[in-house]
């Protein structure tokens, strides 16, 4: 399936921190210094807060994936960007399947349960879904967006505190993606 590369970086980014995107004795992130990145391989640009650590992975029929990641003390901002088979793109009903498997699949590995989900709107007309959920035991806040656009599948993430995640600078990272012409 195709959410499987997304699920072993979400794991290795786990392992380095504990799930929740900061260390034991992290203090908040009070002033994250947002840059703008822009990355023409994927064809998309946003705002992120630090050094983006960026792979790259080759799919089956010749297409790529890319995972974009900056871990601070308290969250986790991730993008992922993978080329799809056409199968997926066929119809709106196909999209529309493989996006609701890719949400189900986020959160159960990310021990997510569903808060809210709406649709969500990027300039252009691409539509796609907003998506926020509790952690097992409450302690941190998901956000997710997922766009299928021309062939590929965008993954947003944000995934820490709630007082991060549920803020202005979760919004900023959020509502900062745009896809490239």
């Amino acid at each position: 399936m195709y959410h499987c590369t997304w699920v072993f970086l979400v794991a290795a980014l786990c392992l380095t921190t504990g799930c929740s995107g900061r260390s034991p004795d992290a203090q908040p992130d009070s002033n994250l210094e947002f840059h703008a990145f822009t990355f023409e391989e994927s064809r998309f640009k946003i705002l992120m807060p630090g050094h983006v650590q960026r792979v790259r992975q080759d799919l089956p029929a010749g297409k790529v994936s890319w995972h974009y990641a900056v871990i601070t003390d308290t969250a986790i901002f991730a993008v992922d960007c993978r080329e799809l088979q056409d199968r997926v793109t066929a119809s709106a009903e196909a999209t529309n399947y493989y996006v609701t498997s890719w949400r189900d699949a986020l959160l159960d590995q990310m021990n997510g349960r569903l808060s809210r989900e709406s649709k969500v709107m990027l300039p252009g007309g691409h539509a796609g879904i907003d998506v926020t959920a509790q952690t097992e035991g409450g302690e941190d806040l998901i956000r997710l967006r997922i766009f299928v656009i021309g062939g590929r599948s965008y993954f947003l993430s944000l995934k820490g505190e709630k007082t991060l995640v549920g803020s202005e600078a979760g919004d900023h990272f959020l509502n900062s993606f745009e896809v490239l012409p």
